[in-house]
């Protein structure tokens, strides 16, 4: 299940504060530590997703507990046999539960930086993206992937190099959309069924 929420900075102060008297003192604490104003919002907003989802599902039974990996990936340490995963931008929050390892991203448009794509593609990407029509959207997608994979794995960004190699893994679906007319890209690796 895939859960989507535009422009979370809409959310007034007080909605903010209603959610922030549900969820646990220990995730409005985690919210507290982000700097801007609708970053912490996304974080309590995502929590209360993840809720919300489990619910839909009809696997709720109390509130969820994150759990961390060695490298900050999150867990549910309350829903055995149970992945989820978090993302947000400024334009939107994206949650994903799944009975199967996921890596979620979620990104507005990010301008085209030669740099910054020289850096994390291969070759062949590189040449994709420049060659596109829109170099910001497509460099933008490509980075949900890239990001999403790493996410999946757990093992924080990693070097240059594996990094332009990411996206050979065959081993895991991707999955990628526009969301917002465009504006934002989400992509979602999971793992391929057995």
């Amino acid at each position: 299940m895939v859960c989507f929420f535009v422009f979370p900075d809409s959310i007034s102060d007080d909605t903010v504060a209603l959610l922030e008297s549900i969820i646990p003192d220990w995730r409005v604490r985690e919210a507290s530590f982000f700097l801007r104003k609708s970053d912490r919002k996304a974080s309590v907003l995502a929590y209360f997703m993840v809720a919300a989802g489990l619910k839909a599902m009809g696997l709720y039974n109390g509130m969820p507990q994150f759990g961390y990996g060695e490298f900050g990936k999150p867990y549910l340490m309350n829903y055995d046999g149970l992945e989820f995963n978090i993302s947000h931008c400024r334009g939107g929050v994206a949650v994903c539960l799944d009975s199967r390892s996921i890596g979620l991203d979620v990104e507005d448009t990010l301008p085209f930086d030669m740099e910054l794509a020289r850096a994390v593609c291969s070759d062949r990407e590189l040449a994709e993206v420049v060659s596109s029509e829109s170099p910001s959207e497509a460099f933008t997608r490509l980075w949900t992937r890239k990001e999403a994979v790493m996410k999946y794995y757990g093992t924080g960004m990693c070097d240059g190099d594996r990094l332009k190699r990411i996206l050979c893994d065959d081993s895991v679906e991707l999955r990628s959309c526009r969301i917002d007319g465009g504006r934002m890209f989400l992509s979602l690796c999971i793992g391929k069924c057995k």
